[in-house]
């Protein structure tokens, strides 16, 4: 290839990305000053970047992967709600794949003991193998949607009674894993559009408050 064609494609590819890079900023701009509205009438604020909102963490998906980052980070005045983009990379070199999910959690619900309830995949299958089978729940269609992984198998069962199991089966949870971790109960989703965190924020936490509802008056008792 002559010199000045090779040149010509270079500062073309550049420029392709240059502006690609200041589209994307004037589009996230856009959408920030139309989220102002709906989060200030909720008493919301949204911040670039909040890595902190999952420190000692390690339910799925924190604590694997590299680059770990929370971004577009959703916080209520009074700390009760967080919703963030979480970020994080798998493999190297070719292998290398981004990763990225939108999770929701209630803040300052009861501290119990470490229970995910992850949507039933490959990967959910290879952890459950991986930690020695899968918490025992007597409902063949909800073993076949669910992987549930708890710490303590007695607090497990009391959280997954039959009216608990018949909320995750309603078609709103059906394809999302939640947790309940250190305090914290929470919705991992798919990534959503900045424009429509806002929303997607509302139905989370409307869904998560329907579960914690759900939490027997014993467990409250004991976890207070």
């Amino acid at each position: 290839m002559e010199p000045v064609i090779a040149t010509v494609l270079v500062v073309g590819m550049i420029g392709g990305v240059g502006a690609w890079v200041i589209l994307d900023a004037r589009k996230r701009k856009a959408a920030t000053v139309a989220l102002a509205g709906p989060l200030a009438e909720r008493s919301w604020s949204l911040a670039t970047r909040g890595d902190q909102v999952v420190a000692g963490l390690s339910s799925v998906p924190f604590g694997s992967g590299a680059h770990r980052r929370c971004e577009d980070v959703i916080r209520s005045s009074d700390k009760s709600v967080v919703s963030f983009t979480y970020r994080w990379t798998t493999g190297s070199g070719e292998h290398k794949n981004n990763q990225a999910r939108r999770v929701t959690m209630l803040v300052g619900s009861l501290k119990l003991p470490k229970l995910e309830v992850e949507a039933d995949t490959v990967v959910s299958k290879t952890r459950k193998a991986a930690a020695g089978g899968d918490h025992d729940v007597e409902l063949a269609e909800f073993t076949k949607a669910w992987s549930v992984r708890a710490t303590d198998e007695r607090v497990g069962h009391a959280v997954l009674h039959p009216a608990m199991v018949e909320r995750f089966m309603k078609p709103d949870l059906m394809g999302r894993s939640v947790f309940f971790e250190k305090g914290r109960i929470g919705l991992v989703d798919h990534v959503v559009q900045l424009d429509d965190i806002v929303r997607h924020t509302d139905a989370a936490i409307a869904t998560l408050r329907e579960v914690d509802a759900l939490i027997p008056d014993s467990l409250r008792a004991e976890f207070a």
